[in-house]
């Protein structure tokens, strides 16, 4: 009995690397391409120089890497096996939240304080960095208002400050002496006289009334009602600042863009 268990996996094991060697060479199976952003391997050229110094060897191993058969079966079961067995993700810059809630680590170490040890030793140095960005801006702010052109920050919310509830519980990442670089810019624009537009304060203002989440749950990215409700505030901004209309010729394209996502889904 033992033995026809040990014939059966066997051939089943030749028979699946088999199977897979086909959908490899051939592709004959159809299969839903990976959504996202990636940059895959392209097919290497055997050379005499590349066979020589063994770059070619190793380019063949990348590529084989992206393109092995049922690749595209495999990534997903193996993502979804992660998030469903040890609620975790395939993706180092990705943290699961609350619920089914994603944020990048990025944005949990902004929330929780200690994104800029990034960048400064202390918060003495970080002030000093934003403090010398803010006095160029409002510099070129002056500079250029001499010439009656009008230019301003638009701040551009991130999915940790308008749905904090959802952050992963704080765990590795606090430091109560740091600060947040939108919280010192706020106050500092307002103090200094520069032109900005708080798309923070709006969001957050109107994310429990619109129809649909500002920020997908499973996404990092903007909702397309965001995008709508967002590229319609520089234009109305920057006309109160010039005091006048912007030509019809130039919002055209806007236009279109508002045309677009108010009609197409969620």
């Amino acid at each position: 009995m033992l033995k026809h268990f040990y014939k059966i996996l066997l051939i089943s094991t030749i028979a699946v690397l088999i199977l897979f060697l086909a959908q490899t060479v051939t592709g004959f199976f159809t299969l839903m391409p990976l959504n996202g952003v990636t940059t895959e391997a392209e097919k290497p050229k055997l050379t005499l120089k590349s066979y020589a110094d063994g770059s070619f060897q190793s380019d063949v191993d990348r590529y084989l890497k992206d393109h092995f058969g049922f690749r595209e079966c495999l990534i997903r079961f193996y993502n979804q096996y992660l998030w469903n067995c040890f609620h975790e993700t395939n993706n180092a810059t990705v943290m699961r939240g609350k619920g089914q809630w994603l944020f990048e680590e990025v944005s949990v170490r902004d929330y929780y304080e200690s994104l800029m040890y990034k960048y400064a030793a202390d918060t003495t140095e970080m002030k000093q960095i934003l403090e010398t960005e803010a006095l160029r801006m409002w510099k070129v702010q002056e500079l250029l208002k001499e010439y009656n052109i009008h230019i301003f920050v638009d701040i551009n919310p991130g999915k940790h400050l308008i749905y904090p509830e959802f952050l992963p519980e704080n765990r590795s990442f606090f430091h109560p002496e740091g600060f947040r670089a939108y919280d010192y810019y706020i106050k500092r624009f307002d103090e200094l006289g520069i032109h900005y537009i708080d798309n923070v304060a709006i969001f957050k203002a109107i994310k429990d009334s619109v129809d649909y989440p500002l920020f997908y749950e499973k996404g990092t990215h903007w909702s397309n009602i965001a995008i709508y409700l967002i590229s319609e505030n520089p234009e109305g901004y920057l006309e109160d600042l010039q005091g006048h209309e912007m030509p019809v010729s130039r919002n055209k394209d806007l236009k279109i863009l508002r045309e677009e996502l108010r009609t197409s889904p969620k």
